[in-house]
């Protein structure tokens, strides 16, 4: 389903207001994270856990004590593409609704006063904003990844 589609089911389901675009916003990161989570949970056994399988250790167990931390990269790559894909949704929702406040709403006052200086400032701090997050969340990937590795 699109993104666009999404916009029009969740003003159709919550109104036309901030929850709307908030679901909206929400619903085109899901399917982001959801690929994330797949991904996650369809790696190969690690060592650490065979070895706790040789402890003694019970399948919940095991799972509990190994799974979260060697999902982690997979999540902070997934989180990392969600925050890119929500700030590119919340700018076009901002657009497309005529919300009252944001940069989305900014973008298209710029546009309709022929005000190219604000415009492409607007475009710049939402750019910075999204290289920003990206910056950010490949750090925690990069420190996601190092604790993975250890042992």
């Amino acid at each position: 389903m699109a993104r666009s589609i999404l916009r029009a089911a969740c003003l159709l389901a919550f109104g036309y207001d901030e929850t709307a675009r908030v679901a909206t916003i929400a619903a085109g990161c899901a399917w982001t994270m959801a690929l994330a989570v797949t991904t996650a949970a369809g790696t190969e056994r690690s060592a650490r856990r065979e070895l706790l399988d040789l402890a003694g250790a019970t399948k919940i167990e095991a799972a509990l004590w190994t799974q979260p931390w060697e999902a982690l990269p997979a999540l902070a790559v997934g989180l990392r593409a969600s925050a890119s894909t929500a700030v590119i949704v919340a700018v076009v929702t901002e657009m497309v609704a005529g919300a009252e406040r944001g940069v989305g709403s900014r973008v298209i006052s710029a546009q309709i006063a022929s005000d190219t200086a604000i415009l492409t400032l607007n475009v710049i701090a939402v750019g910075a904003v999204g290289y920003l997050a990206n910056v950010g969340l490949r750090r925690l990937e990069s420190v996601a990844r190092r604790f993975t590795s250890l042992g």
